[in-house]
């Protein structure tokens, strides 16, 4: 009796243990259920088998057990292989989940591929687009999904390593995820440092990518980043007006209504002026500076309708593509009322105007109702009221 219970203690021990570090057991089957997950987008459902069971010749060698340093050098050979069809990507996105359902044994092996600087991109013309543009992006989401010290300690190791702008905006969501608030000061730090080296280019290099720096600037950015915002070359001007109209503390209005009355004055690029009024919904500085403009007469009759559509939710400027992001869009206005108008300048900037007057919650109607009001109680002048009234008729229509 004694032999047999020992027996039965050391297989309950092996099966807790699970197979060792660097080792993956791949199941015989795909994995089952759907896995919804921020790192691999959108949901893979039971329907959607593995190569194996699609028949499929598989690329990716996955026997019985195999090291998952050698799966993610197998993921670098079907990146570099070119143009990804429907069954690589599938294959791709069998791979991640059984990295993923390892949960902590896996994060060592990940932690020292990151470390070594090796990538691969994920090319797909299909619809809808892969998730990630590369191999490091998708490993530093699981990374956040998987969890733990050891995971937060491998994140905050690159982001000191200040690889890529891409990758700087992955690892603030993994960390802000994981802990909220915590790693703010870091954050902003490094994005410092990118911002720095950024300012300090007359020209970007080519194929340099800057909208992800900004996205994290304008959610963790001070005082200390407006300032530098407000200084930096052309190149990167459209994506720093953006920044500067949502650091999250006001600290960019000022600036940004410096850059409205300036460029009212000495050109007709009214994009600061805009952005302005975008702000001036949730900033109530913002509101001021566009109020003090208005009364000044220094808002040209023909930007009024414009503003009136921004004040009603519609031309929101945003920096990063609309279809990445779960927010339903859709306008009061037109037949196309999802369209989506990409702004590009020198090539270098791409700014998406969206249109969410169609899908406001009812703190943000009412809220928009009433910054209208109040500029209309200003008796702003005639063409400027007749907008205002315009787009306050529009959201009544429609939500009340």
């Amino acid at each position: 009796y004694a032999i047999l219970l020992g027996v039965v203690v050391v297989a309950a021990w092996l099966i807790y243990q699970g197979p060792p570090r660097g080792t993956l057991a791949v199941a015989s089957q795909p994995l089952t259920g759907i896995v919804e997950s921020r790192a691999l987008g959108t949901p893979r459902a039971k329907s959607v088998p593995d190569a194996r069971s699609r028949g499929v010749s598989s690329k990716i060698k996955r026997p019985d057990s195999i090291s998952i340093n050698g799966l993610l050098h197998q993921l670098i050979e079907l990146g570099e292989s070119g143009e990804l069809a429907p069954a690589d990507l599938h294959e791709v996105r069998d791979a991640l989940l059984d990295l993923l359902s390892l949960g902590r044994s896996a994060v060592p092996d990940i932690r020292s591929f990151l470390l070594s600087g090796d990538d691969a991109a994920f090319h797909s013309d299909g619809e809808p687009p892969f998730e990630f543009a590369s191999l490091r992006l998708a490993l530093i989401d699981l990374l956040k999904q998987i969890g733990g010290l050891e995971a937060e300690q491998a994140l905050v190791e690159q982001l000191y390593a200040r690889v890529s702008v891409s990758e700087l905006k992955v690892i603030a969501d993994a960390l802000e995820s994981l802990q909220p608030d915590f790693y703010s000061e870091s954050i902003l730090t490094v994005a410092r440092d990118w911002l720095t080296l950024y300012s300090a280019k007359e020209a970007p290099d080519v194929g340099m990518e800057s909208g992800p720096l900004f996205q994290v600037l304008q959610t963790y950015g001070d005082n200390e980043v407006a300032a530098t915002l407000y200084e930096v070359p052309y190149w990167l001007r459209g994506y720093a007006q953006v920044a500067l109209a949502h650091l999250p503390g006001g600290e960019g209005i000022d600036g940004l209504a410096q850059m409205a009355r300036r460029d009212l004055r000495r050109s007709k690029d009214s994009r600061s002026l805009h952005l302005l009024a975008q702000a001036s919904v949730f900033q109530p500085q913002a509101e001021a500076a566009l109020l003090a403009l208005a009364q000044s007469d220094q808002i040209p009759d023909s930007e009024w309708p414009t503003i009136s559509e921004i004040l009603t939710g519609d031309r929101q400027l945003r920096i990063g593509n609309p279809a990445e992001s779960p927010q339903r869009t859709g306008s009061l206005r037109g037949a196309n009322s999802h369209a989506t108008h990409t702004i590009v300048d020198r090539q270098v900037q791409v700014l998406y105007s969206v249109n969410y007057s169609a899908v406001l919650s009812p703190a943000d109607v009412s809220t928009r109702l009433d910054l209208i009001s109040r500029m209309l109680d200003a008796s702003l002048g005639p063409a400027a009221n007749i907008a205002l009234a315009g787009a306050q008729k529009l959201l009544i229509d429609f939500y009340f």
